[in-house]
């Protein structure tokens, strides 16, 4: 998986505890707060198949994995921190890929709120697939 590496100064708190139940969101002010907490994120593209293709587009760093074969859980350390996107904020596959990571045993996921969609307004970097 790709690791998104970031340093920075813990100057505020995300008011969630890590691990929360997947439908508790991270706005990206809140997600460049996690990266300056914890320094590693791995960053999850989740968008299912006509979203994605309908995209020319996805976050820096970001790595694509199937929204409905987990497969690609299998073998990922579960206490890692991650952060999952789908394409804006009606779009629930992230949520459902969150609730079902948690499901697995994963204990420190979060959902990007609004997706790639908000990412990108907000100035973010994203890049082309």
């Amino acid at each position: 998986m790709i690791k998104m590496d970031y340093e920075g100064e813990f100057g505020e708190s995300i008011n969630r505890p890590s691990g929360e139940h997947p439908s508790a969101t991270l706005s990206e002010m809140d997600l460049d707060v996690l990266f300056g907490r914890t320094g590693e994120v791995t960053v999850l593209d989740v968008r299912d198949e006509a979203d994605y293709a309908a995209s020319d587009k996805t976050i820096e760093g970001a790595a694509r994995v199937s929204p409905t074969n987990h497969a690609w859980m299998d073998g990922m350390p579960k206490n890692s921190e991650y952060v999952i996107f789908c394409s804006s904020e009606g779009c629930a596959t992230s949520r459902k890929v969150g609730q079902a990571m948690i499901a697995k045993g994963f204990t420190h996921v979060h959902v990007l709120t609004g997706g790639v969609e908000e990412w990108e307004k907000a100035g973010r970097p994203t890049v082309a697939k």
